[in-house]
């Protein structure tokens, strides 16, 4: 596998200046930021091993689980860093940027991405004649990562799942599914301390789904995501960064709720 992110190395760069309160510098806080394409950024190429089990049973259900490794080269990363004289002058920008948070992309060397995954999806049926309108699933996994401590793995949620159940009658489905993620690491912070990231919380909501089938062309459906509108809560930190101070925000979205029709003609 070969990677090449075309969009990072045309060349580009972007001053933003902090809007400080009063016209007054926070004497702590970055003025501003730049963010800069690194033209020489070369593309990042992967081995992938992958091995799964399925296991199928009389009534239709399916068991997996699987491991994976990709072992990467040339990894991406995000170079955050302050603006030295050296580096105003190679973008072209005035003295006055001196000082300002730089971001550009590199390659951070080696990598590897390794984890497992398990899912499972069954009726009911083995319970009874009740059962046969029920189904159940689950899934999870979980990964772990390697690298440069440069890399940027922000994307990535080392622990997720998913669980739920199905009603199937007639022309009436309806779908209850939780989904779990753990925390989620974000964008590095170059004045927040020895090695201090953002953060998204851990966080477990419910979906619900239902759709009902008029014919064979037409149905309508409704669905609600995050019913309980659980919180999503930010953390800000760094190795130094006590417990009780970690945490930077929390925000509620509320209910999303879609309904349509669907019609195939």
């Amino acid at each position: 596998m070969c990677i090449r992110d075309s969009v990072n190395i045309v060349p580009n760069t972007t001053v933003n200046e902090t809007d400080f309160d009063d016209n007054i510098p926070d004497p702590d806080g970055i003025p501003g930021r730049i963010t800069s394409r690194n033209t020489g950024l070369r593309p990042w190429t992967a081995d992938n091993y992958d091995v799964s089990l399925e296991y199928y049973t009389d009534q239709g259900g399916t068991f997996t689980a699987g491991v994976f490794r990709k072992d990467i080269r040339d990894f991406f990363a995000s170079d955050i860093r302050i603006a030295t004289e050296a580096d105003t002058e190679q973008l072209g920008l005035e003295p006055h940027y001196i000082g300002f948070q730089m971001t550009t992309k590199i390659n951070a060397g080696d990598a590897r991405v390794s984890g497992a995954e398990l899912s499972m999806r069954h009726s009911l049926a083995p319970l009874g004649q009740w059962g046969r309108h029920f189904s159940i699933f689950a899934n999870a996994t979980k990964l772990e990562l390697k690298g440069d401590r440069q890399a940027d793995f922000s994307g990535f949620i080392k622990n997720s799942s998913s669980w739920g159940i199905t009603f199937d009658r007639s022309r009436l489905t309806l779908m209850a599914k939780w989904n779990w993620r753990g925390k989620q690491k974000g964008t590095a912070i170059t004045n927040f301390g020895p090695e201090a990231y953002n953060y998204s919380g851990a966080r477990t909501h419910l979906d619900l789904n239902c759709d009902y089938q008029f014919s064979k062309r037409m149905s309508v459906f409704l669905n609600a995501r995050n019913v309980f509108d659980i919180r999503t809560v930010s953390q800000r930190y760094s190795t130094e960064t006590p417990d009780y101070a970690r945490r930077f925000s929390s925000a509620e979205y509320g209910v999303q709720l879609g309904a349509g029709v669907r019609g195939a003609f």
